[in-house]
């Protein structure tokens, strides 16, 4: 199989995954990729933190959408391997630390159970993926998108294309290996990933129509 793409209009995450949004909390004055407390060395906000926002569907799907801030790993200073993968904007991410549960990585390749290279038990198809909004420097914190319509009039990106695992259709989603050095999203099958070892996957969302 090859990797595809699919219109993030066409994409909504489960929301409540990491709980209620946060009612204190509203849209950061200088954006969720703003440079004080987005890819920053200090968390700038509580781990785990949720805030729901409105995108009003200039760019997407107009609707309520949600943000988690959490810490991002690539593997070259919590692991015993050294990941060679470089997470781009859009890049989806699965938990990897056996000891904070809110340490993600972009790695399909780092284990979810030994923190090494190998294939991972858990390394797609987990019920709390999440989408990168932009690269991520290792063990830096920022924000990710967790749930409802995809977040694309709060992100300045030039094109809100997510990369799938060909042949994606209209239905239920899951984190998913890409071709690439990546994660993306495929459909969902609880058996999907049984030949790398994965004991089980979960849907993450739903899109509604096939990728391209």
């Amino acid at each position: 199989m090859g990797d595809s793409t699919i219109d993030g209009a066409y994409v909504v995450l489960t929301s409540g995954r990491f709980g209620a949004p946060n009612p204190n909390y509203g849209i950061p004055t200088d954006g969720f990729a703003g440079a004080d407390h987005h890819n920053v060395a200090a968390a700038a906000y509580p781990v785990g933190t949720v805030i729901a926002a409105h995108n009003v569907g200039t760019d997407g799907a107009p609707g309520m959408t949600e943000f988690v801030y959490l810490q991002y790993a690539n593997g070259n200073t919590v692991f015993t391997a050294t990941s060679s993968v470089t997470l781009a904007a859009k890049g989806f991410c699965v938990p990897c630390s056996q000891t904070k549960w809110y340490e993600v990585t972009g790695d399909p390749d780092i284990s979810y159970t030994t923190n090494a290279t190998t294939t991972a038990i858990n390394k797609t198809g987990h019920p709390r993926a999440v989408m990168a909004i932009s690269t991520m420097t290792d063990q830096y914190y920022g924000w990710f998108w967790c749930g409802g319509v995809c977040p694309v009039d709060l992100i300045a990106w030039t094109a809100s294309t997510i990369a799938t695992v060909d042949t994606l259709v209209y239905g239920a989603i899951m984190a998913s290996d890409l071709t690439a050095d990546a994660i993306g999203i495929a459909a969902f099958n609880r058996s999907y990933l049984a030949s790398d070892a994965d004991t089980d996957s979960y849907p993450i969302g739903f899109a509604f129509r096939a990728d391209t």
